[in-house]
């Protein structure tokens, strides 16, 4: 099994995932923009249409280079800031 295999299996992951799925619907979210740096220090990112959400939640997603990501906890937190930003 992998690590990616096991972080998508963590008991409860599923609840989040719909959680986030439900602000994303609620913001009005079109795209996801995932952003991180590289193990050589460059800063990467892609953007993913938020009707592929559940799918990377799962998979994770592919960089050109070969890198493969997930995203829950990212965007959770990029949620959540958005969500403290409107309400003030």
């Amino acid at each position: 099994m992998t690590d990616l295999d096991r972080h998508v299996r963590q008991p409860g992951r599923d609840k989040l995932v719909k959680q986030v799925r439900a602000k994303i619907n609620e913001l009005g979210v079109e795209y996801i923009f995932f952003q991180f740096i590289s193990v050589t220090g460059r800063v990467v990112g892609k953007g993913i249409p938020t009707d592929h959400w559940e799918r990377t939640c799962e998979k994770g997603f592919q960089l050109v280079y070969g890198q493969q990501r997930t995203c829950l906890q990212i965007v959770m937190e990029i949620i959540l800031v958005m969500d403290q930003k409107q309400k003030s």
